[in-house]
């Protein structure tokens, strides 16, 4: 009786060392939540529910379930997942959407290096019909390549200029040679375009006081004495500040109809030197807006490199959320010295 009394007292003196155990795994668990959270860049927990996973180690018995801890855990990594897979997905569309306007930019670039001079805009019927002129073996010259500013002109007067006679359907207007008049202006389904022809007979009669020819001079392509012929009189049957008129301060007329022009335009046509002038004014727009968009890819890149790394992180900081098995393990043994206890108490 003696003995069983002792043995009693030792396994009853056991349990409460392993009761103290098992109360000491579950305050390192609390601990090592808290420092865990604490720790975590990007799966930080609310207060709220470290309360209650604590209740949870405070409770902790055979039935409890760590899964369940696990899971609310699990819920708030999904969530945050979720966050920084739309960032990436934002992040994705903008660098494709860079990358694609880069492209284009870097097409318009070689375009404007490689391309003599610029061009003013023209309609599909404009390009079918001068086509059309190439086909039939028609001569001509568009007004704008073989004018030049002349230099007594300020900018502001070269733009307004430039500006009205592009309203007026001047600007890229053929110039060709008076027996091609019939032929060319024949209707043809399709096409359209403006041409420019000299009436020899009325010229003289037409010539005003003060004509473009004071302000434009011929360029070195008009390098033949008909076309120089042929455009002096053009030239000089277009009154500037005078019918048909164009003013220094870029208004204009033809016949009863009048209009004014937006004084925001800048010159890009008229003349080598104006076309150069854009041409290199363009290069340049070009080269600024890659720099601008390399910049901007090279951000994006950085800021996918980040987001990538935030979501490792968040996944290891997930996967290393403290693990119940101390606390398994030490309730295991107790319950066991509790269950040989009680075993002997019946004997």
């Amino acid at each position: 009786r003696e003995r069983r009394i002792r043995e009693l007292d030792t396994l009853q003196r056991k349990v409460s060392e392993l009761e103290s155990v098992f109360v000491q795994t579950q305050n390192e668990w609390k601990e090592a939540l808290y420092q865990w959270n604490g720790a975590n860049q990007e799966l930080a927990l609310e207060k709220e529910l470290l309360r209650e996973l604590s209740i949870f180690a405070e409770t902790y018995k055979e039935s409890s379930d760590f899964a369940e801890v696990r899971q609310r855990i699990a819920d708030v990594w999904i969530k945050k997942n979720g966050e920084i897979e739309a960032e990436l997905s934002v992040n994705d569309t903008e660098s494709q959407n860079t990358k694609k306007e880069l492209e284009e930019v870097r097409a318009d670039l070689a375009e404007w290096e490689n391309q003599k001079e610029p061009q003013p805009e023209r309609s599909e019927a404009v390009i079918r019909n001068r086509k059309r002129l190439d086909a039939l073996g028609i001569p001509y010259q568009e007004f704008y390549k073989v004018i030049e500013f002349g230099n007594n002109l300020e900018e502001e007067a070269c733009n307004r200029l430039e500006e009205a006679l592009l309203k007026m359907g001047i600007l890229d207007a053929l110039v060709i040679d008076e027996q091609y008049k019939e032929q060319v202006l024949k209707t043809e389904k399709g096409c359209e375009d403006h041409y420019l022809f000299v009436c020899k007979n009325s010229q003289k009669n037409l010539q005003p006081d003060r004509s473009l020819l004071d302000v434009l001079e011929l360029n070195e392509e008009v390098n033949d004495i008909f076309s120089n012929q042929r455009l002096t009189g053009i030239l000089g049957s277009i009154a500037y500040e005078s019918l048909f008129t164009v003013a220094e301060d870029g208004t204009y007329g033809m016949g009863v109809l009048a209009g004014t022009v937006t004084g925001e335009y800048e010159a890009g046509f008229l003349g080598t030197k104006a076309r150069e002038k854009h041409r290199q004014a363009k290069i340049e727009e070009c080269r600024q807006r890659i720099t601008e968009l390399e910049t901007a890819l090279q951000q994006l890149e950085e800021l996918h490199r980040k987001l990538s790394d935030r979501k490792a992180i968040l996944r290891k900081e997930y996967e290393n959320l403290p693990k119940d098995t101390d606390m398994r393990e030490a309730l295991r043994m107790l319950q066991a010295e509790e269950r040989e206890c009680e075993q002997l108490k019946r004997e």
